[in-house]
């Protein structure tokens, strides 16, 4: 194999179904280089894109049925709990998954936790699907691999795809080699330090494509019985999203289907208040909770109780808010005991900084049974 490629226990299974045609579903978790999409801005669809019309081209006979469950600016500390309705929903049969560049908002224990519940919860589905890890590139990695030295989050990464023999593709590597030998100049390959440019796509996608024409010829291997013991001490398996109601409106809190996210959408309705409005209270049953939402222009400050404890301030407002409407999350602990619990949510008086209100729009809990 490439010097770029851990094969680990190659995707042979998937490689099978390909051949024997029919349809075979491919999922793509991720952030928004795995997201990418088109607009009259950017006309291509990225690594993704390219890799699935690939599949389709090089396996004629199989039905390519893609799933795109990239979000950008999400990390794996939100991947693992979308993981069941954004993904294995959907019976995978290959799961890509690519976050080592917006795990650098995570420390190692969130990032091997998160990715190895990612792994976990598609070793527990049903249809048992096979899994990728791709990691990709921004500019201050560049640093690392000019030391001689692979980025610490993908250092992380890479545990957690040994531990389960899950082939991963290093596609920044290159990319880096030939920067740092002055073959190839990063401003062309991705403009803003992060996103590639439609040429840099092209370079990611040839370079999956080389990787995958050997992992899908290899033997299949057997699944064992049971995955091997874990590496976190944290157990993300049962993570998942408990997404609102219309039933849990209440007083200020109003059930409504507002477009807020112009592009990023992974709500079909929302709670929606804004200050003054009494605190929503809301039961769930989990040792873990955190906030699903929308941030935006409009957003403000929240506060928030469990079990009727004290309330605690978090910063929903931050600097992309003021451009555009997003999906995003706050995990608020992971330390509860097993059973039921409830949350208090009020809106915070005082307007962020550069805010042009104070609304909350919530899609949903982050909860792990």
């Amino acid at each position: 194999m490439s010097s770029i490629c851990t094969p680990g226990g190659g995707l042979g299974k998937t490689g099978s179904l390909l051949r024997r045609g029919g349809r075979v579903s491919v999922a793509y978790l991720g952030g928004s280089i795995t997201q990418a999409g088109k607009s009259r801005k950017r006309p291509f669809h990225g690594w993704r894109g390219y890799t699935t019309e690939w599949l389709q081209s090089a396996y004629p006979g199989a039905n390519i049925v893609e799933v795109n469950a990239g979000i950008g600016g999400t990390s794996s500390a939100l991947g693992v709990f979308r993981a069941k309705s954004d993904v294995l929903a959907f019976s995978p049969d290959l799961i890509f998954v690519e976050f080592v560049v917006n795990d650098e908002e995570c420390d190692e224990h969130t990032s091997i936790s998160s990715m190895e519940g990612i792994v976990r919860q598609a070793l527990q589905h049903e249809n048992r699907p096979q899994l990728c890890f791709v990691y990709t590139v921004n500019e201050p990695y560049i640093l690392f691999y000019k030391a001689g030295k692979l980025p610490d989050r993908l250092v992380w990464h890479e545990k957690v795809a040994r531990r389960y023999a899950i082939p991963s593709i290093n596609i920044g590597r290159p990319i880096a080699e030939k920067i740092i030998a002055g073959r190839l100049e990063w401003r062309s390959f991705a403009p803003d330090g992060t996103h590639p440019s439609p040429e840099g796509f092209a370079l990611y996608r040839d370079l999956v494509i080389e990787q995958l024409r050997t992992l899908l010829q290899m033997p299949q291997v057997n699944s064992p019985s049971a995955p091997p013991s874990q590496l976190s001490n944290l157990d993300l398996a049962g993570a998942d999203i408990a997404y609102v109601k219309e039933s849990d409106a209440q007083a200020d809190w109003i059930w409504t289907g507002e477009k807020l996210t112009k592009g990023w959408a992974r709500f079909g309705n929302v709670l929606a208040a804004e200050y003054p409005a009494h605190p929503l209270r809301l039961n769930f049953s989990g040792r873990s909770v955190g906030l699903y939402y929308v941030v935006g222009p409009e957003s403000g400050d929240i506060e928030c109780a469990i079990d009727g404890g004290d309330f605690k301030k978090y910063r929903i407002f931050d600097r992309h808010s003021q451009k555009f409407y997003r999906p995003y999350y706050q995990v608020l602990t992971h330390d509860l005991a097993e059973g039921s619990h409830t949350i208090d949510i009020r809106m915070c008086e005082q307007k962020p900084p550069n805010s042009r209100g104070r609304k909350f729009w919530l899609g949903g809990l982050l909860v792990r049974r």
